[in-house]
């Protein structure tokens, strides 16, 4: 039967079906005489069973059961504008898929739970757990997708993953974790870990994708994963890839790129990726290149990758050069970013532990900024262009970041913080050079912590931390009461500047206090070690940094003086508070 004849079989039963649906779906939506009202065509269906009916036939959901994903899915795919798939809130558990769930061809919502309360386990040999085709984006969020052996998820179309796991998928191809085949995807909040690509020339252990749309990772995890080549992510294609406040970690390829393989085919465009505020770390591959591989720009269309605010670290090439990235003729810019302590299994000319870069002649440098490069020796070529705002070491006395190793250190995902002595802290530029960069202020971390940094300009730190982490010695906040109002206040300071004369940046935030929108600061007297710094706003606002000057090491005791005003039933009403915080000065 045709898929048209099938569409108009199915609404001249709607009518029968909304009057029986009682008993099985719950349907957020009724349908009369036939016709569907804009309310009945955007349904929410409740799944109450963990059931699993395999593919309904024809669309004739069985309404005198529990419904189940499969049935759910079914039905929304006959609406030709999709709907929303949510669960019962006490179903928990997984749903063990023993018939191929449905093809989504409409924009549909899967609402989970939440990742640790359903699972969607396949049990079916060469098939997806959830297969996209076709419609409008299709978005899953809350569940956890498992068992997949033709990807976890396959899409064709955009492609929407937000809070969910995907875990112990594989794929014969590409694409153990997702495989999307020419649109969009994104992932958001989402761990997509132990995946595998087992074809010896596929790639994408985590994620795969191909053609003209845009990969989009923020605060989400990829790790654990395996391919033959990229055994974290792949793009082939001229594709646009943004990460953000994301780790890439523990991916291992059999042959080439552990972590993240951006190739091109066209020879218009390549791919272009954005990487900030991320951690790419201890990826391996069994032959070349540990972390990066920027490719084929000799061949096709450039390549370019800018990377700002993170940290490239203990990534290893087991069996030939590029530990950490590698520039095969395409455009990088490194800014704010530790590149270091990589290792590869190259000697002489061909080591490139940390960067292998391949532009010579006409062929753009790789220009570094405010960056740590623990080996800036050797990189097969001379394209590499440093300058004193960076850090750089040798080949015989590389640049130890001295970080933590990678774990929780607040944030959705795991990072590595630069530890005490530590030359990435203090020295990096994220408040000037990278809003020239970035085209708007680079004010927090991976962790989301806010990065306090003050007197920067293009040639001149101001002092906040190279990589992925800000590490923010002194915060406290203090909460007091006014009437039956309650106040609190935040404060942070830095604690070694990378210059005596650029003086000790000292943040000062007042929080929102619900139903007093318009609190804000008057006037802040600040004493530090005989210091008196009275700072008065011209206009108000709710944030203060300021710069303290000739410090000198050891222990201080801040005491900052606050004045608040806010308006309360049409009259403006003003207080002073006392903070005593202590800081430790390099």
């Amino acid at each position: 039967m045709s898929r048209r004849k099938q569409r108009t079989r199915r609404s001249r039963t709607r009518a029968h079906l909304a009057l029986t649906a009682g008993s099985g779906l719950a349907l957020v939506a009724t349908a009369l005489s036939g016709s569907v009202s804009d309310a009945a065509t955007h349904p929410t269906i409740t799944v109450t069973s963990l059931g699993d009916t395999g593919t309904p036939s024809a669309g004739n959901v069985l309404y005198g059961r529990a419904p189940t994903l499969a049935d759910a899915i079914d039905y929304l795919d006959t609406r030709t504008t999709g709907g929303t798939i949510t669960f019962a809130s006490t179903l928990s558990g997984t749903i063990n898929l023993t018939h191929r769930l449905p093809t989504i061809t409409e924009p549909i919502h899967i609402q989970g739970p939440g990742q640790k309360r359903l699972t969607l386990k396949n049990h079916v040999t060469k098939v997806p757990v959830v297969t996209v085709k076709g419609g409008g984006t299709t978005e899953i969020s809350g569940v956890t997708v498992s068992g997949g052996q033709r990807s976890g998820i396959l899409a064709e179309t955009p492609l929407r993953v937000e809070n969910t796991r995907i875990t112990g998928n594989s794929d014969y191809y590409s694409g153990g974790g997702i495989d999307q085949l020419g649109s969009n995807l994104t992932v958001i909040h989402s761990t997509i870990a132990d995946n595998v690509s087992t074809y010896p020339k596929g790639g994408g252990g985590g994620i795969f994708i191909y053609g003209k749309g845009q990969l989009t990772v923020v605060d989400s995890t990829i790790s654990g994963n395996r391919a033959s080549f990229a055994g974290g992510i792949e793009t082939y294609g001229p594709l646009t890839t943004r990460i953000e406040r994301s780790t890439i970690s523990g991916n291992t390829a059999i042959n080439n790129v552990g972590g993240i393989d951006l190739v091109a085919y066209s020879a218009k465009r390549g791919p272009t990726a954005f990487i900030e505020n991320s951690t790419i770390a201890n990826n391996r591959a069994l032959q070349k290149i540990g972390a990066i591989y920027l490719g084929d720009g000799g061949k096709n269309g450039p390549t370019a990758l800018t990377m700002i605010g993170s940290t490239i670290v203990g990534n290893v090439a087991k069996g030939g050069r590029a530990g950490g990235i590698e520039d095969f003729y395409g455009r990088v810019l490194l800014a704010d970013s530790i590149v270091a302590a990589n290792s590869d299994a190259g000697s002489g000319t061909s080591a490139s532990p940390d960067l292998a870069i391949f532009n010579t002649g006409s062929k753009p440098a790789v220009p570094a900024r405010f960056s740590l490069i623990g080996n800036a020796t050797q990189t097969i070529t001379t394209s590499l262009r440093t300058d004193s705002t960076d850090i750089t070491g040798t080949a015989s006395k590389p640049v130890s970041p001295n970080l933590s190793p990678l774990g929780r250190h607040g944030g959705p995902t795991k990072t590595m913080a630069p530890k005490k002595g530590s030359r990435a802290r203090g020295t990096g530029n994220a408040t000037l050079y990278l809003s020239s960069v970035r085209g708007f202020p680079f004010n927090v971390d991976q962790r989301h912590r806010t990065r306090i940094g003050l007197f920067g300009s293009s040639k001149l730190s101001d002092g906040t931390d190279m990589g992925a982490v800000e590490v923010t010695q002194l915060t406290q906040t203090k909460s007091f009461r006014r009437g039956n109002q309650r106040f609190s206040l935040t404060t942070a300071a830095r604690n070694r500047p990378m210059n005596p004369a650029q003086g000790l940046p000292v943040y000062l935030h007042a929080n929102k206090v619900r139903g007093l929108p318009h609190m804000r600061f008057r006037q802040v007297v600040l004493h530090i070690s005989g210091q008196k710094i009275v700072h008065r706003y011209k206009r108000a606002d709710r944030h203060l940094l300021l710069s303290l000057r000739g410090l000198s090491r050891g222990h201080h005791t801040l005491r900052a003086r606050v004045t608040y005003t806010y308006v309360s039933n049409g009259r403006t009403v003003g207080f002073t508070r006392t903070l005593k915080p202590t800081i430790d000065v390099g």
